[in-house]
């Protein structure tokens, strides 16, 4: 059975955390030795503040990186922002300085190179391989295309740049997008999944949600188990969640959380969300496929636009246009991938 490990985590003080993180990784880190590369994967979508819950927390990524520490590894952080420069996204949410005071270096997924897998030959950074482990630290959010942001939906970070467009594009219904996300996921196969559900994103995620109280902090080496204990605490069933209906559908995965080896210092019925409110994404199959852009959820350019135009530089579908005052949508352009949704600040 597939151990998941999950600790009460009232808040972000470092105490909590600390205890939290040691938890959950105490059985990893005893095969870790000291002089070992260790590349962070965090959630880092897009710059806005820790309170937005849009990105891992600063303290969730510092008590990691100090379990390294304190083995002696050579820790770095990167992602790929979905707008922005790296530097700045991570100043704003508070890891740059986290990075600063840990002696943590900040890696630019700037570089790409194409690796095989199930979907198809997909663009990641170039460095990947020069780390002896992988650490996935993703947040627990809602995901208007996937349904849920996890440990899987969290790698596509590894992407580098603006070439996520293209992958929006070639990919454009939560099916076949999910599945080259499972297929990214299966390829790098991180070495471990730790996720941030002290504070978590609930509605119009994974940027345009509303922050929810979860209190706890669970781990895996396995990136689809985590996710499907996560999103069952929150409420989801696995055929809501895009990557855990493919990993069923085409992996076996067991979705039967019964069958999870559960390693907890809590009642995980205790954790259980009853009221956690979806994002308006919902699956579509055979006709109704047909019939995406009559009837599936559709973004909207909301009153409270900025005019600041990112949605219409980076529509993968170039389904947005400049409008006297706000940035108008062409539907019948519009894949529903929700892009324009995650970049907005």
């Amino acid at each position: 059975m597939q151990k998941i490990y999950v600790s009460q985590c009232n808040d972000y003080s470092v105490a909590d955390v600390d205890k939290a993180v040691n938890f959950c990784m105490k059985d990893f880190v005893f095969g870790v030795k000291k002089g070992s590369s260790v590349l962070l994967k965090p959630n880092i979508l897009i710059g806005r503040s820790s309170a937005d819950v849009v990105t891992t927390n600063p303290e969730v990524v510092r008590a990691v990186a100090k379990v390294f520490k304190e083995i002696g590894c050579r820790i770095s952080l990167g992602d790929s922002p979905a707008f922005g420069n790296l530097k700045k996204a991570l100043d704003t949410c508070g890891i740059l300085a986290v990075c600063e005071e840990e002696g943590i270096d900040v890696v630019n997924f700037d570089e790409a190179k194409e690796i095989d897998t199930l979907s198809g030959p997909i663009s990641v950074y170039k460095g990947i391989d020069d780390f002896d482990y992988l650490v996935n630290l993703p947040k627990a959010k809602t995901h208007g295309l996937t349904g849920f942001t996890g440990a899987q939906k969290n790698l596509f970070g590894l992407v580098c740049g603006m070439k996520k467009s293209k992958y929006h594009l070639k990919y454009p219904n939560r099916y076949s997008f999910s599945r080259m996300i499972v297929s990214l996921a299966n390829a790098v196969k991180p070495s471990f999944n730790l996720m941030d559900c002290v504070v978590g994103m609930e509605g119009n995620g994974p940027s345009a949600g509303s922050p929810r109280k979860l209190g706890f902090i669970a781990a895996s080496e396995s990136a689809p188990y985590l996710d499907l204990f996560v999103s069952n605490i929150l409420g989801f069933k696995h055929d809501e969640v895009g990557t855990l209906d493919v990993e069923h559908s085409e992996h076996n995965l067991d979705v039967n959380v019964n069958n999870l080896n559960l390693i907890s210092n809590i009642d995980p019925g205790k954790l259980r969300v009853k009221d956690f409110k979806k994002a308006g994404g919902f699956k579509l199959g055979g006709v109704m496929s047909l019939l995406k852009k009559y009837v599936s959820p559709r973004p909207v350019i909301s009153v409270k636009c900025i005019n600041c135009n990112r949605c219409v530089e980076n529509c993968p579908a170039d389904a947005i246009s400049k409008g006297s005052k706000i940035p108008v949508i062409d539907y019948n352009k519009c894949i529903r991938c929700y892009c324009c949704g995650e970049i907005c600040p």
